[in-house]
């Protein structure tokens, strides 16, 4: 992406935006025999979510007002593994967001996070997190992240995931007494370039399948090219 200066020598007043409508395809992991997923969406500081009243729309004869839903994070629908030779999750599950912005630095990132659920509650209703993460049955199989596609279009993007692991003897110990692995609380963190390095994790076997619908309306007028 380069940066070019627009012929009044100042950036739109109202920056670019950025329209995604996408679905979480499905993944594959041959950890478990169930599982769901769920979305994160991260952007920097200069980046906020748009509004039909905020859109660049200078037509006055639009006879519908185009509106936005910011469905960005999302619980997939619990799925068993496929009775196929690969191990297979079939979701399907669609979002979408607008978001708005004068400065494309915090590109937006999606960050998904893998889960089983154990104990017995294979019945419980995803979408319900008011119990503790890890005494509720819930369990994190793994975590993956990917930029959004930058550039208008139809994308298809297949994420690896990773699974965290202990650092030290001392908390492999207390995980195996507790039956508990590592979690990652602050999911942003996966989004910083800095400090990454003192995680400990493992690739996992397998990885999401995401595809994008993108629109990008006003980056040229800011003086930026693709």
């Amino acid at each position: 992406m380069t940066h070019n200066l627009a012929e009044d020598g100042k950036e739109s007043k109202n920056g670019f935006q950025l329209l995604v409508h996408g679905v979480v395809e499905g993944a594959e992991c041959t950890e478990v025999g169930t599982l769901f997923a769920r979305t994160h969406l991260f952007f920097g500081p200069d980046w906020s979510f748009l509004t039909a009243g905020q859109s660049d729309y200078s037509d006055t004869d639009v006879l519908v007002s185009p509106t936005y839903s910011n469905n960005a994070e999302i619980v997939t629908q619990l799925s068993d593994r496929a009775q196929s030779p690969f191990a297979t999750f079939n979701w399907s599950a669609p979002f979408e967001f607008a978001l708005q912005s004068t400065n494309p630095s915090g590109w937006p990132q999606l960050v998904v996070t893998l889960h089983t659920v154990t104990n017995g509650n294979e019945n419980r209703d995803p979408e319900d997190k008011t119990g503790n993460l890890l005494g509720s049955g819930e369990s994190i199989i793994g975590y993956g992240r990917c930029f959004v596609p930058c550039t208008p279009g139809h994308h298809t993007k297949k994420i690896r995931m990773m699974q965290l692991e202990n650092a030290t003897r001392k908390h492999q110990f207390v995980s195996m007494l507790t039956r508990e692995k590592p979690v990652l609380r602050d999911l942003s963190y996966l989004c910083k370039g800095e400090d990454r390095i003192v995680l400990t994790a493992r690739s996992l076997a397998g990885s999401v399948t995401l595809s994008f619908s993108v629109m990008v309306n006003g980056l040229q007028n800011c003086g930026f090219e693709l």
